[in-house]
């Protein structure tokens, strides 16, 4: 019998499979705020680092950063090989690749995030 690839996902990795945070859910909590910078690369920061990429290969998540699956950590992931325009494929067959960014510098705001944050729509209250 042929594995699905979250039963290969749930063998293979350390990490611990969690949900993407949306708002109004109690993981939401570090999405509108500054995430605490990594230190060192401790045996915890390495688990949660798994924890990212088993959700987001769980997800079908070409990037999922921390504090989207609930953890107050400045890193993220994101695959090695991106497909154009597309950011979830919810029907992958095989385990998507990913590089870890540790402490990203925010260089500049996207305009996108500033036009979310009007208070009529309230997805940010």
């Amino acid at each position: 019998m042929r594995k699905t690839l979250q039963e290969k996902l749930a063998r293979d990795f350390k990490g611990v499979l969690r949900e993407i945070a949306l708002y109004g859910t109690p993981n939401a909590k570090y999405l509108d705020r500054t995430s605490m910078s990594v230190g060192a690369v401790t045996r915890k920061i390495k688990k949660d680092i798994e924890s990212l990429k088993i959700s987001a290969n769980y997800h079908g998540a070409y990037s999922l950063s921390a504090n989207q699956i609930g953890l107050d950590h400045s890193f993220f992931i994101m695959a090695k090989h991106l497909k154009d325009g597309i950011w979830i494929n919810r029907r992958m067959e095989k385990e998507i690749k990913y590089d870890t960014i540790i402490n990203p510098k925010i260089k500049k705001v996207s305009r996108v995030y500033f036009d979310l944050k009007i208070p009529s729509l309230n997805i940010f209250s």
